[in-house]
C-alpha cells in the first residue's frame, strides 16, 4: 500500500514550506523495507487556500447579492396586491402611494443593478499608472461634489503639501470621492458637518486619511460594512 500525507518543512533559510511525502513498502533483496518520497507542494498548496478564499468570498458575494435583490421584489410583489384591493375599493390615495413604494423599489433596484455593472467594470479596466498629487486628486472629487457639500453644509479640509504618489488617477478620483459621498450621507444631525483629508507619518511610512464627524461605524461592524451592499444606517 502507499500513504500519503501533507507536513511542514522547514528549509535551511528559515522558511517554512509544505511536502506532500509518500510512504510505500518495498522489498530489496529479500529485505522489507519502506520508500519515502518527498514533493515540495508549497506553492500548489498556497494555490489551493487562496482558490478556496476565493471561493468563499464568491459564495458570500452570492448571498448578499441574492438577499440584495430579492428584497424590491418582495416589497413590489406586496404593494402590488394592496394596489388591487385598493384600485377595487377606489381608494385613489393609497393606491397613489402603493405606486410610489413599487417604484421606489425598481429604482433600488435598479442602483444595485448599476452598482453591479460598475463594480464588473472596475474588475475589467486598469488604468495607467501615472505620477500625481494626492491633494488634487481630493480637489478633484471636491468639484465633482460642490453641490452636494454647498447644500449640507459641510466643510471640505485638504491638507496643505500633500505628496505626489504613482496611482491609477480616475479610479483614486472615485475613491475620494465615494469616501466624501458616504460622509455627507451620514452625517446624522451634525450641527458643523467637516470632512478632512490629511496624512499620517509613522517611522518611514505615510498613511492618508478622510475622516469626518458623522455618526461613524462602531468597532464589531468594521468588518462587516465593507460587504457589497450593507448599510448599517436605515
Amino acid at each position: 500500500f502507499i500513504r500519503e500525507f501533507k507536513a511542514k518543512f522547514r528549509r535551511s533559510s528559515g522558511e517554512t514550506g509544505v511536502a506532500l511525502i509518500s510512504v510505500a513498502p518495498i522489498i530489496v533483496d529479500s529485505e522489507a523495507c519502506v520508500l519515502y518520497t518527498l514533493y515540495d507542494i508549497t506553492k500548489i498548496d498556497e494555490l489551493l487556500v487562496e482558490l478556496q478564499n476565493k471561493n468563499n468570498e464568491l459564495e458570500s458575494f452570492t448571498y448578499t447579492v441574492s438577499h440584495d435583490l430579492k428584497a424590491p421584489l418582495i416589497t413590489i410583489g406586496g404593494f402590488v396586491g394592496y394596489l388591487e384591493k385598493d384600485i377595487v375599493n377606489g381608494n385613489a390615495d393609497k393606491a397613489k402611494k402603493d405606486v410610489q413604494r413599487i417604484m421606489d423599489a425598481v429604482v433600488k433596484m435598479q442602483r444595485l443593478l448599476n452598482e453591479l455593472l460598475e463594480l464588473s467594470r472596475i474588475g475589467r479596466f486598469i488604468n495607467k499608472p501615472e505620477i500625481a498629487n494626492i491633494g488634487d486628486l481630493a480637489r478633484e472629487a471636491v468639484r465633482a461634489l460642490h453641490k452636494q457639500l454647498t447644500t449640507n453644509k459641510v466643510t471640505l479640509t485638504i491638507e496643505n503639501d500633500l505628496p505626489n504618489v504613482e496611482v491609477d488617477r480616475h479610479r483614486l478620483i472615485e475613491v475620494f470621492q465615494n469616501l466624501f459621498e458616504n460622509a455627507i450621507k451620514f452625517m446624522g444631525e451634525q450641527p458643523n458637518p467637516e470632512i478632512k483629508v490629511g496624512l499620517h507619518r509613522r517611522n518611514d511610512e505615510k498613511f492618508f486619511f478622510v475622516c469626518d464627524n458623522g455618526i461613524g461605524i462602531e468597532s464589531q461592524y468594521h468588518e462587516r460594512i465593507f460587504g457589497l451592499f450593507n448599510k448599517l444606517d436605515a
